[in-house]
């Protein structure tokens, strides 16, 4: 059936066609120069031929897509919110160089990347000023070298899309982006992204409490086109002899264990973020010392809210637990226990050791009590913004008895 028989057949005729083609270059021709005033290139985009305009057109962004990789399942409710998150981040999210924070995501790939590509391949013979036009410019190439590629801009933000829904001890996703421009004319160019689905890879490590099984740490990579295994560079020591091997790099590993303490106590957070920031922190690999055992910090949007408690007895990295900022044996905790005048049990019998307590109490509002946890390192959690990342509940009053709980431990 000839295109003109299916536009019939839905109803639309090609007179409709046209009109709805010229409010559609219409309205692209206007964002552009609104993107070209932004840039205060509006004089510039002023001295390009009318008819350029039709070619330039020829690239603008018709649509995204999330698809399945072929030969892969994933649960359809995970596309539509993988599909949300990327129409969101596209849509809402800023360019990360302060001096462009003005424009978004969708300004940069649209209009940036097609003024960027005309004035990589305009000519100088083209056109009267063709010349001023290429120099002209050159602001959109600034823009472009200083924040990347438009299209692999995106690889970053998929990279964060897909972390969201990764699971350790069960699944990771990771995203391919496809820039495809149409062979029909005016047609415009889409972006496919197409989600790839890996799944967990197991190990059975043996600790002083028998056989516990954990899974290797990864993060998506778009980059790579796959995931990223993480590694921790390590310095080995002989056994025998107890000098020094050269360095090496050991895999990260995850017992189960870790990620059910990370839920129970960021209680109320959505799961699938406090696992993304999990990841996010196990790249960093910022490791604490502290009282014999190593610990790396873990920050959710980069607020630091405890410690991934490691082993490395295995030649492997192995996360064994998490612990909140003012659990005992960590710095903070161990220095509120000593302020406060805590036993090793208080600290639970409060459930000072959820982030709920912090983010749905009174407490902060007791002068007092907010001095004492300023005073451990803790004071931020009360600040924290907790309802953002899904906590709900009301407030509950706590703080005036633990602050007269506090007092009595004092006179003890």
């Amino acid at each position: 059936m000839s295109k003109t028989k299916k536009r019939r057949k839905k109803g639309v005729s090609t007179q409709e066609r046209k009109q709805q083609l010229a409010a559609q270059k219409k309205y692209f021709i206007a964002r552009l120069f609104d993107f070209g005033r932004k840039l205060g290139i509006t004089d510039v985009l002023k001295l390009i031929p009318a008819r350029e305009y039709n070619t330039l057109f020829g690239y603008h962004l018709k649509q995204f897509k999330v698809k399945t990789a072929p030969g892969t399942q994933i649960p359809s409710m995970v596309l539509k919110k993988m599909e949300a998150l990327v129409h969101f981040s596209v849509n809402n999210f800023p360019l990360l160089q302060e001096e462009y924070a003005d424009f978004t995501l969708i300004e940069y790939l649209e209009y940036g990347h097609i003024l960027w590509r005309y004035q990589e391949t305009l000519e100088l013979d083209w056109y009267p000023r063709a010349s001023q036009v290429k120099e002209g410019l050159m602001p959109v190439v600034e823009m472009v070298e200083k924040n990347g590629d438009p299209t692999t801009y995106l690889l970053g933000v998929v990279d964060v899309i897909a972390r969201q829904y990764c699971k350790a001890n069960s699944r990771y996703y990771w995203m391919d982006v496809v820039v495809k421009r149409s062979d029909v004319e005016n047609n415009g160019t889409s972006i496919n992204f197409i989600v790839h689905r890996v799944f967990c890879q197991k190990r059975v490590f043996k600790i002083e409490e028998g056989a516990r099984p954990a899974f290797r740490i990864g993060v998506p990579n778009a980059y790579e086109k796959g995931m990223r295994w993480l590694t921790a560079r390590l310095i080995g020591h002989d056994k025998e002899t107890g000098e020094t091997v050269e360095p090496f790099d050991a895999d990260i590993y995850l017992q189960s264990h870790a990620l059910l303490r990370l839920y129970e106590r960021l209680d109320g957070l959505e799961k699938c973020v406090v696992h993304s920031n999990m990841l996010g922190s196990l790249s960093k690999f910022k490791v604490v010392e502290y009282q014999e055992q190593s610990m790396v910090e873990y920050y959710f949007d980069n607020v630091k809210l405890g410690y991934l408690v490691l082993d490395f007895s295995s030649g492997q990295v192995l996360v064994r637990t998490f612990l909140f900022l003012t659990h005992r044996k960590t710095p903070e905790g161990d220095k509120l226990a000593r302020l406060g005048r805590l036993s090793y049990a208080d600290i639970p019998f409060w459930k000072m050791d959820k982030l709920s307590t912090f983010t749905k109490s009174d407490i902060g509002n007791h002068a007092r009590l907010r001095q004492l946890f300023d005073d451990a390192g803790c004071g931020h959690l009360f600040d924290f913004d907790a309802e953002k990342w899904g906590q709900k509940g009301d407030a509950i009053a706590k703080g005036k008895a633990l602050a007269g709980y506090l007092t009595l431990a004092e006179n003890n």
